[in-house]
């Protein structure tokens, strides 16, 4: 992030405190979710794999005459069935897909914030004036920064409870 022109001696620790602030909130986020949303990722990528590649051997097995296809494709059918519904149950799909939007926002914010922050430091408005609207500024991306975290939260949860009721019928 870019060093902060000084906006008055007596405001200059001031917008170093802001700056780290929503710096750190929104650095910390996006790793969170950087970091969070391999394991989903993988487990998505490599139960689809497994589940095609198991459907597909099923039937070459069963018109197979040797006498372990028997044993393999029953070995496989549950394979497939235990892959299908931990796929089902954990959603890695959904939980991979959520994650990296909130990343995306979140990175769109810290982008927003980097703009907006070198656009009034670079201003020649009074110190006082650019002390406040970084607040302003501050304030807000943090507040929508909150609420992506809660909206992802939400969504997957939402859901989950969006389909139970659904299940249980009228």
């Amino acid at each position: 992030m870019t060093a902060p022109r000084s906006a008055g001696t007596s405001n200059s620790g001031s917008i170093d405190s802001i700056q780290r602030l929503v710096e750190t909130s929104l650095s910390e986020s996006i790793s969170w979710y950087q970091n969070h949303k391999k394991w989903p990722r993988r487990f998505h990528r490599i139960s689809t794999m497994l589940l095609i590649v198991s459907g597909a051997t099923i039937p070459i097995l069963s018109a197979a005459s040797v006498s372990w296809a028997r044993v393999t494709v029953a070995g496989l059918g549950v394979a497939v069935t235990a892959l299908a519904g931990l796929s089902a149950s954990y959603r890695w799909d959904r939980t991979w897909q959520v994650f990296s939007d909130a990343q995306f926002e979140l990175e769109d914010l810290a982008s927003r914030w980097e703009l907006q922050k070198t656009y009034l430091l670079g201003s020649e408005l009074e110190p006082r004036v650019v002390l406040d609207s970084l607040q302003r500024l501050a304030t807000e991306i943090t507040n929508e920064a909150r609420h992506v975290r809660a909206a992802e939260r939400g969504s997957f949860f939402g859901a989950s409870r969006d389909e139970e009721m659904n299940s249980a019928g009228p």
